[in-house]
């Protein structure tokens, strides 16, 4: 028999054929293929945080960069600044986000979350979109709304499905009327989990078959936001 040490830590993922040599007692060579299936744990990675301070009233979101990660928001005119927070113009529909595609980042678990107030909305949300400026309704691809009467509900393709079978009362209670949203989506698996207020809602919930889905972005949106009542704030996407 024989005994060694391999490093594979710069090796890429996959199938590797490792082949060993041998001499037996009458000095014949043997020759010995060893599959090696590499996986190598990626480190955690913040994409992107925000906590939008120094952000002065009035000013649209899209004009700023995120303090960790340097990334640029993509927002349309309805995402503005109040008090520290991302909010609606008016009675619009604020919608905000980051460019983000799993492939750019090897398909790797991703997690996107933000503390948001649905006051005065239909429902404010957090999620993965096609398109950073147009209605989760129709972009959505993979999100997690809440409503301010009191319940949420998990949504893959726009509205056209819930991975947790309708509209669910919000479990925990929100700070200072913030609700905290996370989820967590797996590309590889096509899985999602997600939390609210600290509360796990869903756990490797699978993708519907047959769903095909073009992520783009990452961010947060909501239906009829109200002006310094429907906020959003504490946007983070990240790797774990």
């Amino acid at each position: 028999g024989f005994r060694g040490d391999i490093d594979t830590t710069q090796w890429n993922n996959g199938i590797h054929t490792l082949t060993a040599i041998a001499l037996d007692p009458r000095a014949n060579e043997k020759r010995i293929d060893i599959r090696v299936n590499v996986h190598n744990q990626a480190a955690p990675q913040i994409i992107a945080y925000d906590a939008f301070t120094g952000a002065q009233d009035g000013q649209l979101l899209r004009h700023r960069t995120t303090p960790t990660g340097n990334r640029p928001w993509a927002s349309n005119d309805d995402a503005v600044f109040h008090s520290g927070k991302v909010t609606a113009l008016g009675a619009t529909n604020p919608h905000g986000a980051i460019a983000y595609s799993p492939a750019a980042y090897d398909n790797r678990v991703v997690e996107v979350e933000a503390r948001l107030n649905p006051t005065g909305s239909t429902w404010a949300a957090v999620g993965f979109s096609t398109n950073a400026v147009w209605g989760w309704w129709v972009d959505g691809q993979i999100w997690l709304w809440i409503s301010p009467n009191g319940h949420f509900n998990l949504m893959v393709d726009g509205t056209n499905h819930s991975l947790i079978g309708g509209a669910q009362p919000t479990p925990g209670q929100p700070t200072n009327g913030e609700h905290h949203a996370r989820l967590r989506f797996d590309p590889v698996n096509r899985t999602v989990s997600a939390w609210v207020n600290g509360h796990q809602v869903a756990t490797d919930a699978e993708l519907p078959t047959g769903t095909t889905l073009d992520i783009q972005y990452a961010g947060f949106s909501s239906l009829h936001g109200e002006h310094g009542q429907t906020t959003f704030d504490n946007f983070r996407l990240n790797l774990p």
